[in-house]
């Protein structure tokens, strides 16, 4: 059995000063948006799997975690690697047994550090 740690973190922009609670802005937020991103790199040049241990992963398919690869088989974006990284991953698909789905601002992040069944040299 794959042994590691699955954590969930919820994360959503706070609109005003009032940090009591979390409201979702409308549609043309982040089209309209000036707040600044932070500092972040990208990669093209190697695999997901081949990154440092700080590297997030990100999959933008839909509001399903692992995107449609994991739910109808279905692909989408630029690349077939994002969703099909998650089908790939145990972590990944024990995630669909979180958030059901996505809510159109708060996003969920999953840090995932375990080891694979061809890892663990069972069998």
């Amino acid at each position: 059995m794959p042994k590691g740690i699955v954590l969930f973190e919820r994360k959503a922009p706070h609109l005003k000063n009032d940090y009591t609670h979390i409201s979702c802005p409308d549609a043309n937020f982040w089209s309209t948006s000036t707040m600044p991103l932070c500092r972040f790199e990208v990669h093209n040049s190697r695999l997901i799997e081949d990154q440092s241990s700080e590297a997030v992963e990100v999959d933008f398919a839909n509001k399903y975690l692992g995107g449609g690869a994991l739910g109808r088989g279905c692909l989408q974006g630029m690349s077939p690697t994002d969703s099909a990284t998650h089908a790939q991953k145990e972590g990944k698909k024990a995630a669909k047994l979180a958030p059901p789905t996505t809510n159109p601002i708060p996003k969920n992040l999953l840090n995932l550090n375990y080891e694979t069944y061809e890892d663990s040299k069972l069998g």
